[in-house]
Parts: structure tokens; sequence; C-alpha cells
């Protein structure tokens, strides 16, 4: 839903093509940030999610190198 909808708004122009990217990059931020805490078992589907919403804003997604900090 959240495709069609910043879709929509670039088309209507809302948004700039940057703007647009910007969800994108943020989803894969988020995903990035999981799959460094989630149990491996999360792993494959975080994966698949990840290469859906890369081809969606058509980047390729290098996360910085991050270290979990126990709670």
């Amino acid at each position: 839903m959240l495709a069609a909808l910043v879709a929509r708004l670039r088309r209507i122009g809302v948004l700039s093509a940057e703007d647009e990217r910007e969800p994108y990059e943020h989803a894969l931020l988020l995903l990035e940030e999981q799959s460094a805490i989630a149990p491996p078992e999360m792993q494959p589907i975080l994966k698949a999610t990840r290469e859906v919403v890369e081809e969606d804003v058509d980047i390729e997604w290098v996360a910085p190198v991050r270290t979990p900090v126990p709670p």
C-alpha cells in the first residue's frame, strides 16, 4: 500500500524523485537493523523482503557493519 501511495504522490508532483526514494531507503535501513538481531530462521524472510524493496527502488543497498549491543 505504501508503494502505491508513494508512486501516486510522485506522479501528481507532490514528491520529487529523491523524496520518492527516501521511504524505500529507510525501509532498507530498518531491514538491515532487524537482520542484525533477528533469529536465523528469519534471515531468509528478511533477505527476500530486502530484495523486493531493492527492486522497487532500483538500488543496491550496502549496509554499514553494525555490532549488536546486548540489552
